[in-house]
């Protein structure tokens, strides 16, 4: 009896905490579907950074597609696209204007979008739109004909607590873009997740163009979420759980009807309270 009387209450207490989304030790998460953008316009560097980051991650299963098979449905069954990075010009070209149209129909329709530096170059609002454009954020470009900043680690403060509190943590720096509020009525503004604090600068360029800009920022597209990252967590040691955490998060659906954002747009709502690489000097 006493033996009974235990395994109910073990019971009660796993449906309870089911009823709340705490899924019990032994459930297995979901499979997230993934695909990595692997054709022209990538750098090897960075996708290889995304397969390592994400290869122990039992939950993700990645699989890589080309522009050919964005134009041809095969994100169909695909949770998350993650484009890496490489070149916007590049990626751009490539998908073209069915592959562009196709890739805003993926995330209008539930899908999630992470643009990593040039990926990320690929979807903010654009002034000089053409058919082979997507714009997938309320973000503008910084500073952006001044894009040649250099490659290095970099710091960034972790804006948590809705902006409340900021957190300091190294990630490494390729001439990602400056990510600055857009005007676009139609879409939401963004949240920003983080910011610099390191300025880099060619020589002939003005200073002070990047510090305080918004490296890491996250909003919704239809029922989509988009988050992107200027900076590499791919390619910086430490940093590896903040891109699985994004997939994670961008693999959930939002509802387009609410205008304002939700608190699962936050550092705490996407990355949770993992510790980040801080500097040491």
């Amino acid at each position: 009896m006493k033996q009974i009387i235990i395994a109910g209450i073990g019971a009660v207490l796993i449906f309870t905490l089911m009823a709340f989304g705490v899924r019990p030790i032994t459930e297995p998460l979901p499979e997230i579907k993934v695909a990595l953008y692997t054709g022209k316009g990538i750098i090897e560097k960075s996708t290889s950074g995304v397969k390592n980051a994400l290869q122990n991650c039992s939950d993700l299963r990645i699989s890589e597609v080309n522009e050919n098979d964005i134009v041809g449905g095969k994100l169909k069954g695909c949770r998350v696209l993650i484009m890496p990075g490489g070149t916007a010009s590049g990626e751009r070209e490539a998908l073209g204007a069915k592959g562009c149209r196709a890739l805003e129909h993926f995330v209008s329709s539930g899908g999630g979008f992470i643009g990593i530096c040039a990926g990320a170059y690929l979807v903010p609002l654009s002034d000089n739109r053409t058919g082979a454009d997507i714009q997938l954020i309320n973000a503008r470009l910084n500073d952006v004909e001044h894009w040649v900043r250099g490659a290095q680690t970099v710091e960034c403060l972790a804006l948590t607590k809705k902006g409340a509190g900021t957190v300091p943590f190294s990630i490494h720096f390729e001439n990602g873009p400056l990510f600055v509020p857009g005007n676009d009525p139609y879409l939401p503004e963004y949240v920003s997740l983080a910011r610099y604090q390191t300025d880099l600068h060619a020589k002939d360029a003005p200073a002070g163009e990047m510090t305080g800009r918004d490296a890491i920022i996250a909003s919704r597209f239809g029922r989509g979420r988009v988050i992107l990252f200027s900076p590499h967590p791919e390619m910086t040691p430490g940093c590896e759980p903040m891109l699985a955490q994004a997939v994670r998060w961008a693999a959930g659906q939002s509802e387009p009807q609410t205008s304002a954002l939700g608190p699962e747009f936050s550092w705490e709502g996407i990355f949770g309270t993992m510790p980040l690489q801080t500097h040491t000097k």
